[in-house]
């Protein structure tokens, strides 16, 4: 079946009903890349079950985030304080307040690139397990929109370079992740890379 038939089709069932589609920017749809998914643990038979027309499957998510991770941002001043490389910013700030530091409410904090917003600056602890709680609680997302999450709220240096590094050693991800390119094309190109060596 052609793609632009099967386009169509959908087009005829969805004008059924009274609905509004609404474009949402791919770092603010939260619920895609846990839609997205390959569902872990099911037999190739099951996952094409659950594809079938008029089949809706709706599960209960449970996300596992660590609770730990809110109580230790209650304490973020004292946090920072403990944190050698955090110690030596709050006192440059507190001596001399500069145009990149600020201390609020005991808080550090660090204007961002375009000078718009402050984000507080995380311990070097805490940065692993909150990209960590990131992930997890908007399910599983990618590297884009865990980053731009964290970058909401918090200053962190290389956040990409350590979000990507998260991510690969997530086990859920690597199980259920989508593959980039089919099986078939790998060989295709392993055979056009291939030389002939002729030994004498």
């Amino acid at each position: 079946m052609c793609y632009h038939i099967r386009v169509a089709k959908w087009l005829i069932t969805i004008q059924e009903y009274d609905t509004e589609l609404q474009h949402i920017r791919e770092v603010e749809n939260d619920l895609a890349d846990m839609l997205s998914r390959n569902p872990a643990g099911l037999e190739d038979d099951e996952i094409q079950d659950l594809t079938k027309p008029n089949t809706i499957s709706a599960n209960k998510i449970d996300l596992k985030t660590d609770k730990a991770v809110l109580k230790n941002l209650k304490n973020l001043a004292d946090k920072q304080r403990n944190d050698p490389r955090l110690r030596i910013i709050r006192e440059k700030a507190e001596n001399d307040p500069a145009d990149k530091h600020r201390i609020e409410e005991g808080v550090l904090f660090r204007r961002d690139r375009l000078g718009a917003s402050w984000k507080a600056m995380l311990p070097e602890y805490l940065e692993t397990p909150i990209i960590r709680f990131v992930h997890t609680s908007l399910g599983q997302a990618g590297v884009d929109k865990c980053s731009w999450e964290i970058n909401q709220s918090f200053h962190l240096k290389n956040v990409g370079r350590k979000v990507r590094r998260l991510i690969a050693s997530c086990d859920i991800c690597q199980r259920v992740k989508h593959r980039n390119r089919s099986l078939d094309r790998r060989k295709e190109t392993y055979a056009k890379q291939t030389r002939r060596v002729v030994f004498y």
